[in-house]
């Protein structure tokens, strides 16, 4: 019996294997990030500051590698090829990470990063492909679904991965994420089918050209993390020519387009400033897990992977269906609040939850962290990333002329990158000299974290800041 991406069978008569398949790619994504760091320091035995270096390059790399994603699947490869091929190349990179040689690892995580810049852009697309209407509005509702099965899939995967890996080593939480990419990549070559009314763009090249352009990339990613300084220059080099080419789509806009692109360079810079504080989750924040937090339940020793893939997504779900559908019909039913407003408390909501985790490090007798202390930020940030996340999808699109919309979007995604490129550099201030002193440990996560919630504080004043006077400023640069 075989699943249709459109039809369903006789059994499912409403059932489409996206709702299936994009949450186990999701959530096969989400608990590699939430082990990585530590898999990573037991694999090629590096320090604490050299696992967190490497969980912010291939973040990097995997959000980075989207936006070429994105374009072989609309100039040869196609959605499902794409896809396909990602699931593959994932697949075949963590299988590499099984080797205790550091040049096979490389290798491993230049396919992953590869891999997930394919089928991350696409598995969305898809989504939107199930119906025979483009404008079909049944697809807020698709999104929805898939978010909501997303988490799901993070919380369950996630948290399973963080126990097996704790009990029994971090190559068996390894082999079933494996496992359930080979098992995902499966059911999209077997099921994933589009409506009549879709029509495969024309190829610009052939596959056998697209293969090679994968094949070089998957080259130059294995180049960049063997010599980190650069993969530094060269993260550099791309955030200076996407601000080059961002600032040559301004001077060609009107002066009426010149204000909403103004406004989109700082929806995404104020995202890129977010991702970089918000990511420390996958790398400092799983060491503080493990080191300062009493992690104990009823007796059961949570692992630091199960308590990301678990706390945060569950905030998420509660979060997206509660206290977001009330805000909405009764707060702004009338008169909505401005993007900026938002964004600048996603700020101060993330501020709030390091200042969580300052107050909470300084216990009496230097104890560990309560648990109840990780869950109230988890719910801060969840609130910050709720808020900040569409409001600034949203506000490019509405922002940016038409003929510019999908650049800007991909600009968007870079963000994450760059965030993450960001991420990795604050987070090596976390690190201690002497790890083993506990009463230094506490004092030092608590000052790192307090500074955290200061910078994050202050940009979140300085947007709201930024709000009053934004008017003139976009005026002012409309008539440069």
């Amino acid at each position: 019996m075989s699943f249709s991406f459109i039809n369903s069978t006789r059994f499912f008569p409403n059932f489409n294997s996206i709702y299936v398949i994009q949450p186990l790619f999701n959530a096969c994504f989400y608990a590699i990030r939430s082990f990585f760091v530590f898999y990573i320091s037991w694999r090629l035995t590096v320090s604490e500051g050299e696992a967190m270096a490497f969980y912010s390059m291939v973040m990097a790399l995997c959000y980075g590698t989207t936006f070429l994603g994105g374009y072989l699947a609309d100039k040869s490869l196609g959605v499902k090829s794409s896809i396909v091929w990602g699931g593959v190349l994932s697949a075949l990179g963590l299988l590499c990470m099984f080797s205790p040689f550091q040049d096979l690892c490389f290798i491993g995580l230049a396919l992953f990063s590869t891999g997930s810049g394919l089928f991350k852009p696409n598995l969305m697309t898809a989504v939107g492909l199930i119906f025979e209407d483009p404008k079909d509005p049944r697809k807020s509702k698709a999104y929805s679904t898939v978010y909501v099965w997303a988490n799901l899939g993070i919380l369950v995967v996630g948290t399973l991965c963080g126990f097996i890996g704790k009990r029994y080593g971090w190559s068996y939480a390894l082999t079933i994420v494996i496992g359930i990419i080979m098992g995902a990549t499966f059911l999209v070559y077997k099921t994933m089918r589009f409506p009549p009314s879709y029509q495969q763009p024309v190829p610009s090249f052939s596959t056998a050209q697209a293969m090679g352009i994968i094949g070089l990339l998957i080259v130059t990613i294995y180049i960049l993390l063997m010599y980190k300084e650069l993969f530094n220059w060269v993260t550099l080099t791309s955030v200076c020519l996407s601000t080059i080419y961002m600032g040559t789509i301004f001077y060609q806009c009107t002066p009426e387009e010149r204000k909403g692109v103004a406004s989109a360079i700082g929806y995404i810079l104020a995202f890129a400033l977010f991702v970089a504080f918000f990511e420390q989750s996958g790398s400092s924040f799983n060491f503080f897990l493990q080191k300062a937090v009493d992690r104990e339940v009823m007796g059961w020793d949570i692992p630091p992977p199960a308590i990301l893939s678990s706390i945060g997504p569950l905030f998420v779900l509660l979060c997206g269906a509660t206290i977001l559908p009330l805000w909405n019909r009764y707060v702004e039913k009338e008169k909505p609040i401005e993007g900026l407003i938002k964004i600048g408390c996603a700020f101060l909501f993330a501020a709030a939850s390091f200042f969580t985790l300052a107050f909470g490090s300084i216990q009496e007798g230097n104890a560990l962290v309560p648990l109840s202390w990780i869950a109230l930020t988890f719910f801060l940030q969840t609130m910050g990333e709720l808020w900040i996340a569409p409001i600034s999808l949203a506000n490019i699109s509405k922002s940016t002329p038409p003929h510019f919309q999908s650049v800007f979007i991909s600009f968007w995604t870079m963000a994450i990158a760059y965030g993450h490129y960001l991420a990795g550099i604050i987070a090596q201030f976390s690190v201690k000299p002497d790890e083993g002193v506990l009463e230094s440990s506490m004092s030092h996560y608590a000052q790192f974290f307090c500074s955290l919630g200061i910078a994050t504080l202050v940009i979140g004043l300085l947007i709201l800041l930024y709000r009053n006077t934004a008017p003139y400023i976009l005026a002012k640069l409309g008539n440069a």
